[in-house]
């Protein structure tokens, strides 16, 4: 999506008094590419905290992706 259409989205919703969460990734289309895990982590975490009422921010990254193949 073209930059000045989020951030025209982003006023409109501003303006009319609703909430809502924006999150940018950048070199991305409309997949998620590269952070097809990130994205996973990020939306495993909202649902927990918004869903569930738990925040849990404490996951080790560093060894959660000691074992991904490399090269990906």
């Amino acid at each position: 999506m073209h930059p000045g259409a989020t951030i025209r989205m982003a006023d409109a919703l501003i303006k009319a008094n609703k909430r809502f969460d924006f999150m940018m990734m950048p070199g991305q289309r409309h997949g998620y590419g590269k952070m097809t895990e990130y994205f996973f982590w990020v939306k495993a975490d909202y649902f927990s905290k918004y869903l569930l009422g738990t925040e849990t921010t404490n996951a080790d990254m560093l060894e959660m992706n000691r074992d991904k193949p490399k090269g990906k």
